[in-house]
């Protein structure tokens, strides 16, 4: 019973007819719906309105991401803006015939399969990124806590490869999914910043006591002495690239294991843009924390256009949906659909989220 969520979203009746996978239920449903009004709002910015845009949900699932590619072929579809995740891209592009140009969103550099380019913040982009900047900042220690499995693998590659030859890998260790208590992970570095850092429950404490104005001569003397004395050991900076969901409860535990968050930079992924997730805390202990995010001198204008559309600030990745369906819209119009990615593999694009090219992965540069 796979119904069209909208007709064409043209006031043309010919241009370019993109099928749009996008979780619109389950559980990556307002991350689909944030992507779907982006992807309205480039309809209605082209210069030429000539699109027709044909959202379909795919229930954030694989078997789900088929059903909704043979609705859409059946319409006639010219090229494809999704899916989302890296299970359903390998999903269609299991699917026989093949769909055509399809542009996914994943950021999983595995999902660039054959007709299937992505558009995307790639995770080992973010980690080069992450690691060019610490060796920037002159650090010389770093730790490192990935997610376990092939992404977080990918993200600790690319991150150590990047590092410059003055930075040394002092820590390293994998999170396997699901883990809720993180003290096996996070003792060892508390560990690494030596004995003057296994003080820092004693100096939460005697902070909470401060804030409600408990503290005698003595204890405010020992205060001042915990918050002036810097590790004689440790590591500068963490990378560890967690998930939205999880970095809260990461950080919620590192003064729980004697690691105090005041003594290094906290590196992360731009899924961290997500404040409804990072910040549920109130940013606790989130204060020295960086994640990468495009330069984009459009970027304020989007927000600003959503948010009056919507009402709502717009989800951090509603920007690809919007470049995307941009970059058919804005593509040369004599150009057949599967060229348009050709297109701009050979010229940038200044979109929402930066200046990107098509690569053989299709990555934004």
């Amino acid at each position: 019973w796979w119904s069209l969520l909208g007709t064409n979203l043209t006031a043309q009746a010919e241009g370019r007819r993109l099928g749009l996978l996008l979780p619109l239920s389950g559980p990556h449903a307002a991350t689909g719906q944030a992507l779907l009004q982006a992807a309205q709002l480039a309809v209605f910015a082209q210069p030429q309105p000539t699109l027709q845009i044909f959202p379909m949900d795919t229930q954030g699932t694989a078997s789900g991401a088929t059903a909704a590619l043979a609705h859409l072929q059946a319409l006639a579809m010219d090229a494809y803006i999704g899916p989302l995740t890296a299970a359903e891209v390998r999903a269609i592009a299991a699917v026989q015939p093949a769909p055509g140009p399809v542009l996914a969103l994943s950021s999983d550099p595995q999902a660039a399969l054959p007709g299937i380019a992505l558009l995307s913040f790639a995770a080992a982009e973010q980690a080069s990124a992450m690691a060019q900047w610490a060796g920037e900042q002159g650090f010389t220690r770093v730790a490192l806590l990935t997610p376990a499995g092939a992404a977080g693998s990918l993200m600790a590659q690319a991150f150590k490869a990047a590092l410059p030859a003055t930075v040394k890998v002092v820590h390293e260790a994998s999170i396997p999914a699901g883990t809720v208590n993180y003290a096996k992970f996070i003792q060892p570095l508390a560990r690494l910043q030596g004995p003057r850092a296994a003080s820092a429950s004693e100096r939460q404490a005697l902070r909470t006591r401060a804030s409600q104005g408990q503290l005698s001569a003595a204890e405010q003397a020992r205060l001042n002495t915990l918050e002036t004395t810097r590790p004689t050991t440790g590591f500068d900076a963490l990378f560890a690239p967690v998930s939205a969901e999880q970095l809260p409860l990461l950080v919620a535990q590192f003064l729980f294991n004697d690691l105090d968050p005041k003594h290094f930079i906290l590196l992360g992924a731009s899924a961290w843009a997500d404040s409804s997730k990072t910040l549920i805390n109130r940013g606790e202990h989130l204060e020295h924390a960086y994640y990468p995010w495009p330069n984009s001198s459009h970027q304020a204008d989007f927000q600003t256009l959503y948010t009056q559309t919507f009402g709502q600030t717009p989800h951090p990745l509603a920007g690809l949906a919007y470049d995307a369906v941009m970059a058919f819209g804005l593509a040369p119009a004599a150009l057949s659909p599967a060229d348009v990615l050709a297109h701009w593999q050979q010229h940038s694009f200044a979109g929402v989220t930066g200046q990107w090219r098509l690569q053989n992965q299709a990555l934004p540069t």
